[in-house]
Order: structure tokens, then sequence, then C-alpha cells
């Protein structure tokens, strides 16, 4: 019988890999974006914002960490805080369609549905070539 790792397994596996790489460079973003993804994935938010304002200290133009940490700083109810990284990940990839799909999504939860439909319609735009 084949030997199959679990998916807390793998998850831990992944955790100490991308550890490990920042040990090997600390000025890396990507590691801490990763880790910071499984982090949120595996339910502490908060500690995956902490990753990402780390990435971000390497790569501070890096569209995916703004738009990771936005998300991440959504569901810890910072909406004023996610909204300003989704636009941030918009201004660096005017092209990050799902930067406009979230940004809508949050608008209208803030009841601003007049930009919420501006978004939406970007974010329809940007997915209808796909």
């Amino acid at each position: 019988m084949a030997w199959r790792a679990s998916r807390k397994d793998n998850l831990t596996g992944a955790c100490h890999a991308y550890q490990r790489a920042l040990t090997l460079d600390a000025h890396f973003a990507d590691p801490y974006i990763n880790l910071g993804r499984l982090m949120h994935q595996g339910g502490n938010p908060a500690e995956a914002v902490r990753l990402y304002h780390l990435a971000l200290e390497s790569a501070p133009e890096d569209s995916v960490a703004h738009y990771n940490l936005a998300i991440a700083l959504e569901d810890e109810e910072h909406l004023a805080a996610a909204l300003a990284h989704y636009q941030r990940a918009l201004g660096l990839d005017p092209a990050f369609a799902d930067a406009h799909f979230n940004i809508a999504r949050l608008l209208e939860r803030l009841g601003r549905q007049p930009e919420a439909l501006r978004h939406l319609a970007s974010y329809k735009k940007l997915t209808r070539k796909l």
C-alpha cells in the first residue's frame, strides 16, 4: 500500500518550506505571501495580515500582496484598510479583475452603490475576454 501524506502533513511541510526560505532570504516577498495565504486558509487571518505586511516591506509594489492583505483585512472587519489595499493592488495592476470584483463587493457592502457598479462593470469587461 502506498503512503499518502495527509492534508495537514502537506500544510505543515509547506509552512516549514516557506519558513526555511525566509531564513535563507528574509527580503524575498514570495514566501511571506505564500505563508500568509496558508495561514489565512488555516483560519488565522491576523497572522496572514502580519505576514503580508512583511511581504510589502520587501516588495511594496506587489499587487498580489496588497490584494491578499485586503482579503485578510476584510475578514478581520478592517474594511477601510481592506478597501485601500484593494485599490492599491488595482493601481499597480489595472487589469487585476479580481480586485475590481472585490472592490465592487466591498463598496456595495459599504452602501456605495454607484462606485460598486463601476468596478463591477470593469470586472465584467476584463473577464469577458477570457
